[in-house]
């Protein structure tokens, strides 16, 4: 909140401005008009010494910072609801922000000192300075942006410390102050090696120990045996009791199974203890001697408080009796196995505790072996078959038919090895094997080719005459025979159990009409639709028919005007697929060139045209790109010299082989694989910019025809760890989201599509996780009605779209609201969901929904902002382009200049558009009524996009702006980004003489010209020095933010003539010159100073926030000394002439005094006063002054003017003495001074207006 003292001083700043000199000097229209300004200068002022004393005793309570919030990290684990921390962890304090926060302001956090702040993470966009505190290492300094960038919705930064190391596990308090106000949370820094006390009463019984037993036992001719070597064997039990209230006279009574007995001396234990809270764990040995009876014991023992007792035992077989009991349940087990599939035989041992009579605990331990079952037939290693290609890409015609078919070619295997006779599951075939294999309708058989089928390991010929079914084709007759019956393939490969047969068979595809859809993978190309060519075959063996499936997924690509996308032939890489930026910063991005060879293709008759996004890349000089590359054919390497590089009419970068290359590709012998790896450098980013890197490549066979193509999409951001939102419109026609998309109209003037699905994506970049979002709307533009939400399968068809809530990921949710005044069309809402926090780990968060364009006029866009982003739907005929206008360091600021200019030409110069202006951050022209509408160009192709006149606040921009609108007349977004002019500033005023001496520059004062001015820095530096001119003015301009000194020097003819008047309080019509060195005080030039004005006529000057023009010094003349016995002119009680009051040094003389010009003689002076007899003039009676002399000014010994009051910026503005406290509040204090000012000046000016009047 701002206090009384910044009120009051805003009122001061505003009177005094509208007082000020903004305009040369001119005859007063009405004397009293100085007295006024003085009088009201005056009250005000003190008013402000008053409140500011008054106020300063009082402290207002800390109020939490709007827009910011934080939460702490922890690593999970708790303890009696305590989160328990590490010495050494690192925890992170997240401090959420989002655009309340006041722009440029410094949050200063400040953590406790059990913890030691790490490095410093790197700042986001919003975020314009991030350092620590030089006085505190504990405190960060957090400044925001100013302009906060209004395309962030909200940020995270993460500040991350380490628990310093403690000597003991303590509970201690975790805090940090925010501005000032205190948060903490209380935790248990645990010291390394300790562990807490259980919480809860608990018991538990376990094995700790148990030798191999099962090493023991043996199976000879289906009788089981145990090796007596089995009787040194132990086992040993653990029994734990936790008792953190203590439990006196606890029992506990446990039994062994039948064969085993307890070890004599084998009764230890150990006592772990903890201190109240919990913590600091010690060990001590525990002494227990149960009685023991026969394979059990019984326990009587006390257990104190915040302990745990664990209790060891061991057991063992004793005798020969036991050992025969175990052998005889052993031999038992055994047999219930079947020999046949085989298995585990065993017996468990289990051993049972009872604590406190009524806790029951049992942990127990197997002894057995395994036999070995019967080896039958692998059916998956005796049966298989495959294809290949198992993916290709084709194009089929409108009919479904693929021009030329698709080959593939099947391989079948049946192994019949295993079928030896060793085993009864592995028994010799009765009957022959036979293979079936029908195709679908889609396929066919290439059976007319020689080398249709084809076998290793059988020899297999065409049957003269043969059965349709495989039951009857399984007769020995057809054995190493194969048949066609339509689309069914059947072979016979008998039933010798020696055959290993491996079966090639050749087929084509002919058609994707009826296919449906494939789940396969894409390989990673480009595709319209994915289908299967499923063949299923079947191994008839021993009356069963065992099924075998192959499958070959086709990618449809319907476009091949550019060759096919095939990555597994023609490949294209990028590294790094993402980079993140600083404003200004540029990268590299290693373009990698891969051609295998299944491409097929001849190098040295191929070329590779890469598409280069002149928006994106910096290429000057390709021979300079040339020499960075890397290169290798068949594995040798290859250098530059053996590529040429050259750029085409659309500045694409064309690469061939070079003589050298060619020879290297002939050396090593054509369809080789090919690498190539090309860096290219990005242009510099701009701020709270993610910049898509799209990257084309087609390579072209000898006849300029494309054969292959590919594209890689890599990422530069400027963001930090915050939330960027992204929109776009459904092209349904080409099937991509988009910025801009085009509705045709028909001959009817309607359009043809009415109905568009826009796509509202939220971002969370880098580390924006785990937090509640700020929700985002988007305010739909006039002209469209919200139909409703449409899943992510029906946004080309958007059908049943739906008005309810949308669960989104990340924990999100998108609602609908109706139209409102603000939202005319209604809002669409991004949201977190109740009690959630964001999960920003499966990334890129979407909703979309389709409106309906109800209201159009043709070539006008309908554009929807939201923040920094758009998508534009322009009804149109025509191929409009859409590019945005940008302030580069805040992209949400909306630019709107008429009187900019832009141009459009073809890549060959000619003019397209002339006249392109900025509307609403968008390129536009005037329609002949003036209308704003679409930039047009009249076909499709590359186009130039020239800035002429920068939009003003803007720096010209140098940018070519490189445009390529489509066959389909889609059109990426372009964006022009201009740089605002720099914040600069300007200072200056006059220099004039003081004929009245009382220290105010009156209008009817002279100017004084020639007059040295000296511009210092804050330190005292020298910045610039002028001299001021005829008309006493002085300016320096074009200022950078800062605080700053004036020096005034009087030349020496000068200083034998006048001296610097007294210097004022700081205000706009007082000297500000020190009367002995002439400066004045250090003020600060910035945002803040309230004195900075654009509409000072005075002086031109160019800075662009303003000017401030109350710094000046005014001069007097010097004073002759006179003798003290010399009387003084008595003053005339009949004149009502002003009295001044007296120094010790100088009188002020009336108004009437003659003014100085360039004379040299210097009038009589009045008697100086005696120190201390000065007076104050009362206003009333004769005494009052009258229209021809000047107001009377309060004499030094009253000490009556107030303290400067420094400008908003300036040091130590703000700060003022602390008065003891009375215990009487200050709010009755100011309204009973204010009162008898206020009385006291109305009654002064009554009789200053009645005497005037009567003057009149």
């Amino acid at each position: 909140m701002r206090g009384q003292t910044g009120l009051l001083k805003e009122v001061y700043m505003s009177a005094h401005q509208a007082a000020s000199k903004s305009a040369p000097p001119s005859p007063k229209n009405d004397q009293a008009t100085p007295r006024l300004r003085r009088f009201i200068a005056g009250l005000l002022a003190s008013l402000l010494a008053l409140a500011a004393l008054v106020g300063s005793a009082v402290t207002p309570a800390q109020a939490a910072t709007t827009g910011v919030s934080t939460s702490l990290t922890l690593n999970g684990a708790t303890y009696t609801g305590k989160p328990i921390v590490n010495p050494g962890d690192t925890l992170e304090l997240k401090v959420q922000y989002d655009k309340r926060v006041t722009p440029g302001s410094t949050v200063a956090i400040e953590l406790s000192d059990n913890v030691t702040l790490a490095a410093l993470p790197a700042t986001n966009t919003a975020i314009k300075k991030l350092v620590i505190d030089p006085t505190n290492p504990h405190r960060v300094l957090i400044t925001f942006a100013k302009p906060f960038p209004t395309n962030i919705d909200q940020g995270v930064l993460g500040l991350k410390f380490k628990v310093n190391a403690v000597t003991k596990s303590s509970v201690e308090d975790i805090t940090w102050t925010v501005n000032g106000e205190a948060k903490s949370i209380e935790v248990i820094i645990k010291k390394p090696g300790d562990a807490q006390q259980p919480l809860n009463t608990a018991q538990s019984k376990t094995i700790t120990g148990n030798s191999n037993w099962n090493q023991y036992i043996k199976v000879v001719n289906g009788t089981v045996t145990l090796d007596p070597a089995i009787l040194k064997n132990t086992v040993t039990y653990r029994l734990i009791v936790d008792h953190p209230n203590g439990l006196p006279g606890y029992t506990i009574t446990d039994q062994l199974p039948a064969g085993l007995s307890y070890v004599p001396a084998s009764f230890t234990g150990k006592r772990n203890s903890w201190d109240t809270n919990g913590l600091n764990k010690t060990t001590t040995a525990l002494t227990w001697a149960p009685v023991v009876t026969g394979n059990a014991f019984k326990l009587n023992i006390d257990l104190p408080a915040h302990g745990t007792s664990e209790f060891y035992y061991q057991a063992k077989i004793a005798n020969a009796d036991d050992l025969a009991t175990l052998q005889t349940k052993l031999q038992a087990a055994y047999e219930k196995l079947d020999p046949t599939v085989g298995g585990n035989f065993n017996i468990p041992l289990l051993n049972t505790a009872v604590f406190g009579g009524n806790v029951k605990k049992t942990s127990s331990f197997n002894i057995g072996g395994t036999v070995a079952g019967v080896v039958g037939v692998d059916l998956s290693k005796a049966y298989a078959k495959s294809v290949s290609p198992d993916w290709d890409i084709v194009t089929p015609a409108a009919d479904g038919a693929l021009v030329p078919a698709l080959p593939v070619t099947y391989t079948l295997s049946a192994d019949l090895r295993q079928y030896d006779g060793t085993t009864s599951l592995r028994q010799p075939l009765k009957s022959n094997v036979v293979i079936g294999d029908t195709l679908p309708a889609q396929g066919s058989w290439l059976s007319a080719d020689a080398d249709f089928i084809t076998a290793n390991g059988m020899t297999l010929n065409r049957a003269a005459a043969a059965p349709a079914n495989a039951a009857d084709f399984a007769k020995d007759e057809y054995v190493g025979q194969w048949a066609l019956s339509g689309n069914t393939l059947l072979i016979n490969v008998g039933k010798n159990s020696a055959t290993n047969a491996v079966i090639k068979v050749k087929a084509q595809i002919n058609s994707t009409t009826g296919l449906k859809a494939s789940t396969a993978g894409d390989h990673g190309a480009a595709y319209d639709q994915k289908l299967a060519f499923t063949n299923n075959a079947s191994f008839l063996v021993e009356g069963k028919n065992i099924p075998r499936l192959a499958e070959t997924t086709l990618l449809v690509q319907k476009d091949v005007t550019e060759g096919v996308n095939k990555p597994s032939a023609f490949d294209k890489t990028a590294t790094p697929t993402q980079v993140k930026l600083a404003a200004g910063e540029s990268t590299v991005v290693t373009y990698g060139f891969v051609l295998t060879p299944e491409a097929n293709v001849d190098l040295t008759k191929s070329r590779i045209v890469d598409y280069l996004d002149a928006n994106v890349f910096s290429i000057t000089n390709v021979q300079t790109l040339r020499a960075k590359l890397t290169a290798s054919y068949d594995g040798k390497a290859m250098s530059p010299d053996d590529f040429v590089f050259a750029l085409d009419s659309e500045d694409n970068l064309v690469i061939t082989l070079s003589d050298s290359g060619k020879a290297i590709v002939n050396a090593a012998g054509i369809n080789k694989r090919f690498d190539l790896k090309l860096p290219l450098n990005t242009k510099p980013i701009k701020a709270s910019q993610t910049l898509p890197i799209v990257n084309r490549a087609v390579l072209f066979g000898e006849d300029s025809k494309p054969i292959y193509w590919d594209e890689v999409t890599s990422e530069a951001s400027s963001y930090g760890d915050e939330a960027e939102v992204a929109k776009a419109v459904r092209d349904s026609e080409n099937k991509s989201w988009t910025p801009t998309v085009r509705p045709k109209t028909g001959a009817d003037g309607q359009l043809e599509q009415s109905t568009y699905v826009y796509a509202l994506a939220f971002l969370p970049r880098g580390g924006y996780n785990n937090v509640t979002i700020v929700p985002v709307r988007d305010l739909l533009p006039a002209g469209v009605t919200f139909l409703g939400f449409v899943n992510d399968d029906a946004v080309d068809a958007p059908s049943a779209p739906s008005m309810a809530t949308q669960d989104l990921k990340g924990n999100l949710q998108a609602t609908f609201t109706a139209p409102t005044a603000s939202a005319p069309s209604g809002t669409v809402t991004l949201s977190q969901k109740a009690g959630t926090k964001l999960n920003a780990n499966n990334g890129l968060i979407r909703v979309n929904f389709a409106v309906k364009i109800d209201k159009f006029a043709a070539d006008v866009p309908i554009v929807n902002v939201m923040g920094g982003i758009s998508a534009t739907i322009t009804p149109t005929d025509g191929y409009p382009l859409a590019i945005a206008k940008v302030n580069s360091t805040n992209p949400a600021a909306s630019i709107t200049d008429t009187g900019a200019r832009f141009e459009v030409t073809d890549v060959q110069g000619n003019l397209i558009a002339k006249d392109v202006f900025v509307q609403d951050g968008f390129l536009r022209v005037a329609a002949a009524d003036g209308t704003p509408k679409a930039v047009k160009v009249p076909e499709p192709g590359t186009y130039m996009v020239r800035e002429i006149v920068a939009p003003a606040g803007y720096q010209l921009s140098s940018e070519v702006l490189q445009v390529r609108v489509r066959e389909d007349g889609s059109t990426a977004l372009g964006t022009f980004y201009n740089d605002p002019l720099e914040k600069s500033y300007a200072v200056g005023d006059y220099t004039w003489i003081d004929s009245n001496r009382d220290g105010l520059q009156d209008s009817n004062e002279p100017v004084l010209p020639g007059v040295k001015v000296t511009l210092l820095d804050g330190d005292g530096n020298e910045v610039a020095t002028t001299t001021t001119d005829d008309s006493g003015r002085y300016l320096f301009d074009s200022l950078p933010a800062g605080d700053y000194q004036i020096k005034f020097e009087l030349t020496p003819e000068q200083a034998e003539l006048y001296d610097f008047t007294k210097q004022g309080s700081g205000s706009a019509d007082d000297s500000d010159a020190d009367t002995a060195t002439g400066l004045t005080k250090v003020f600060f030039l910035g945002e803040g100073n309230p004195a900075l004005s654009q509409d000072y006529g005075d002086q031109k000057f160019s800075a662009t926030e303003g000017i401030d023009p109350t710094w000046d010094a005014g001069v007097v003349l010097k004073v002759e000394p006179t003798d003290p016995t010399d009387p003084t002119d008595p003053t005339d009680p009949t004149d009502p002439t002003e009295t001044t009051p007296t120094t010790p040094t100088e009188t002020s003389p009336t108004e009437s005094t003659p003014v100085p010009t360039e004379t040299t003689v210097i009038p009589t002076e009045t008697t100086p006063a005696p120190s201390g007899s000065a007076t104050s003039p009362e206003p009333s009676g004769s005494a009052l002054p009258t229209s021809e002399t000047a107001a009377p000014e309060p004499s030094t010994a009253q000490s009556s003017t107030p303290a400067p009051v420094k400008q908003p910026g300036q040091p130590g503005a703000g700060q003022g003495e602390q008065l003891s406290h009375t215990g009487l509040g200050s709010g009755w204090i100011i309204a009973a001074v204010v009162a008898v000012l206020l009385l006291g000046g109305g009654a002064w000016l009554m009789i200053a207006r009645r005497r005037a009047d009567r003057r009149h």
